[in-house]
């Protein structure tokens, strides 16, 4: 029995350390869609809770291999942490909801999506101040997750979907498919070399946020910032671009 139990036990501990990486690793990737005041280690805890909570409850009889199982409960407990301490302040909250009311009287006054200066002129704030307005709300959607601040038309759904399964199969008929590829493609192209240089490290080469930052040589926070910036150019360039034809 107590040989049993040991056994256990060192089992228990080996799959723990096997997929420790795995934690970090979620909370790299959902951290680009966090705003900067996030801490990040206080989801790597949550997931830490998560995996342990994972592979004592793991049952191999009910035909769900143990990664998939782990990396299920894991993901669900750091977006369980992050929806926690998403209360932002009754201020940022009232500067949030400016912002969507400004860019919806934009939108139907230009008849189009308006740019990020046209934001900045009428909230009377900063890029960077609407850069981190612009990423709260995009973590709020993210909480789904994954996903990005999306218009009324939800029309950024197919390019994060796009972005984030590059050369995979999606719903629309193959030339539909390449078509689109095609626009999204020459839309990175436009983008400011900073913007277009995060969208191709954490979209096609799959690096964390704090290897990006790293490599471009800014803060993990101004990473986070110009990724939003660079998702909300997309939607942009391609929305402008479906509405011209």
């Amino acid at each position: 029995m107590g040989t049993e139990f040991i056994t256990h036990g060192q089992q228990r501990e080996k799959d723990v350390l096997r997929f420790l990486p795995m934690v970090r690793h979620l909370v790299g990737k959902m951290a680009i869609n966090l705003p900067s005041f996030f801490d990040t280690e206080d989801l790597v805890e949550a997931g830490v809770v998560g995996l342990i909570a994972a592979v004592d409850s793991y049952q191999p009889g009910y035909g769900t291999v143990l990664s998939t199982h782990v990396y299920t409960r894991v993901k669900g407990a750091i977006i369980d942490e992050i929806r926690k301490f998403s209360c932002f302040s009754r201020e940022f909250h009232q500067k949030m909801k400016k912002l969507q009311e400004n860019y919806k009287n934009l939108e139907e006054n230009l008849q189009r999506s308006p740019s990020l200066d046209e934001l900045v002129a009428v909230m009377g704030v900063s890029h960077e101040e609407l850069g981190e307005l612009l990423t709260a709300l995009h973590s709020r959607v993210v909480l789904s997750l994954e996903q990005s601040m999306e218009n009324d038309d939800g029309k950024e759904d197919g390019i994060i979907a796009m972005l984030s399964a590059p050369g995979q199969d999606m719903p629309q008929d193959a030339l539909e498919r390449e078509e689109m590829s095609e626009r999204l493609a020459e839309a990175i192209a436009q983008l400011p070399e900073r913007e277009r240089q995060i969208i191709v490290l954490y979209y096609y080469q799959g690096l964390l946020l704090q290897e990006i930052s790293e490599i471009l040589g800014v803060t993990p926070a101004r990473v986070s910032h110009l990724h939003t910036r660079a998702l909300y150019q997309l939607n942009q360039m391609l929305s402008t671009e479906i509405v011209a034809q």
